[in-house]
């Protein structure tokens, strides 16, 4: 059931708000909760020789997700009168371009 729930939060709210605890079964800021999680993880993810993967969970959480600059290409494109077709078109353009970064042609 509280899988469900941070399910919903996630889906809802992103990393902005927070997620259920499951050892306090309350809601918590997502911030304190993965830096909970990386701690726990910190030493497995060096014998792993992952730390620095682990760590760029703290860049997720101080600039957020892929999500962030699709949602604001859309609002200021709604905002300044865009259409439908036009606005998602200027999100797809934006995720091709990211995708295209370091590629070579």
């Amino acid at each position: 059931m509280l899988i469900g729930k941070n399910c919903w939060l996630a889906q809802h709210y992103g990393i902005g708000e927070g997620l259920v605890h499951f050892g306090f079964g309350e809601v918590v800021q997502v911030k304190d909760l993965v830096t909970e999680i990386m701690d726990l993880f910190r030493e497995d993810a060096q014998g792993l020789g992952c730390e620095a993967r682990l760590e760029l969970l703290k860049t997720i959480l101080s600039r957020g997700t892929s999500a962030h600059p699709q949602t604001a290409i859309f609002d200021v494109a709604i905002s300044t009168g865009a259409g439908k077709q036009s606005t998602l078109y200027s999100v797809v353009t934006f995720l091709m371009k990211k995708t295209l970064v370091g590629i070579r042609r």
